[in-house]
């Protein structure tokens, strides 16, 4: 997560990772597609419905996405990102990558000078079958909106993030992937309207919850902005880090009031600007960008699902077998993309059944 200075650090690096961070044994992962750089050492493992921890004595759960695929892989559905732009030169986005808008400059160049917002794009819609990494949506459109610029790709404009959810929402974005906030700042100007016209539009606003390591239901903080509780809006959804050491990690901000879900969040491997090798991305920005990807599984097989009913079906289908992950978010539990779908479908027909026996 981007956290709200005028420039920011960013948890994102190129190249090999080092020694604390997750290797995948080798075959561990299939995804049944050339993609060598999902399936080599640095594998997508958070596609599995679990894996090993990575010094390897114990079993982590992972979001489980193999299964869903076999449904969809995110087609006809758009999620804006919006952060640090995406870059156009990644040929591992293939078809998915739309032209986009940098609200920060005020003009077309959506180039990526960070890498946060390339590698959560990646994990979201990297495509499938080129050789490269593989997002959860392989078949998603990403719609770049850069909200950040200057040198090094992450200095802020407040009112940047209003104009950026606006413009998502009137180029047809399903969901909006917000993986930047700050703790105890105040409001961005309009941020508020913006996520209530996101409502309006029914599009799902997805929050990464902060790397603070704070509960967010303590009164001595203010509240994370921007914060899906804090709007108290149907159509937000705010993400913790659940780490691939089996635990909340550490620097990750929860709450039963304020968070809604867990997800795995380090260390997320995917394309990243001018490497041919990629690189990797943690913290709750990269938990987030994986609730954006299973968002958009379900919208794909639910077109004309509200956003109030992808977020509950989220909530409702948690990974709950995960002990220490309870009182930490309002699921009380892990993402779990097999969860959700059986929880949207039980919902659809039960719909359906209620339709049938209205007079």
């Amino acid at each position: 997560m981007l956290a709200v200075t005028g420039a920011v650090s960013l948890a994102v690096s190129a190249g090999p990772a080092g020694a604390t961070y997750y290797y995948c044994p080798s075959g561990l992962l299939s995804t049944g597609t050339a993609d060598e750089l999902a399936n080599g050492s640095n594998c997508a493992y958070w596609l599995l419905p679990s894996f090993p921890s990575p010094g390897g004595a114990t079993s982590v759960p992972g979001l489980d996405v193999l299964p869903v695929w076999e449904r969809t892989q995110g087609a006809g559905v758009t999620v804006a990102v919006l952060d640090t732009g995406v870059d156009p030169r990644q040929a591992d986005f293939g078809p998915n990558l739309l032209s986009g808008r940098n609200v920060f400059d005020g003009n077309a160049d959506t180039s990526d000078g960070a890498g946060h917002g390339t590698l959560l794009a990646s994990v979201i819609g990297a495509a499938r079958g080129n050789g490269g990494y593989v997002g959860i949506a392989p078949q998603v459109k990403i719609l770049p909106v850069k909200m950040m610029g200057g040198a090094g790709g992450a200095a802020w404009s407040d009112a940047a993030p209003a104009r950026a959810i606006r413009y998502a929402i009137a180029h047809g974005a399903r969901i909006i992937n917000c993986s930047w906030g700050g703790l105890n700042v105040a409001p961005f100007p309009g941020l508020a309207a913006a996520l209530r016209a996101a409502a309006r539009a029914n599009v799902l606003v997805v929050i990464s919850a902060g790397n603070d390591g704070v509960d967010l239901d303590d009164a001595a903080h203010f509240v994370q902005s921007p914060n899906a509780q804090a709007y108290r809006l149907p159509n937000t959804l705010t993400v913790a880090n659940f780490s691939n050491a089996g635990r909340l990690a550490s620097d990750s901000n929860y709450g039963a009031h304020h968070v809604q879900i867990a997800s795995l969040g380090d260390t997320l491997w995917g394309d990243y600007p001018g490497s041919t090798s990629g690189g990797y991305v943690g913290g709750t920005s990269a938990a987030a960008a994986t609730v954006s990807g299973v968002a958009a599984l379900l919208f794909s097989v639910f077109p004309h699902a509200s956003a109030a009913q992808v977020r509950g079906a989220i909530i409702a289908g948690a990974n709950r077998d995960v002990p220490g992950l309870r009182g930490t978010n309002e699921a009380n539990g892990l993402l779990s993309a097999s969860g959700a779908l059986a929880a949207m479908t039980a919902h659809r027909r039960s719909l359906n059944r209620s339709h049938a026996a209205a007079p």
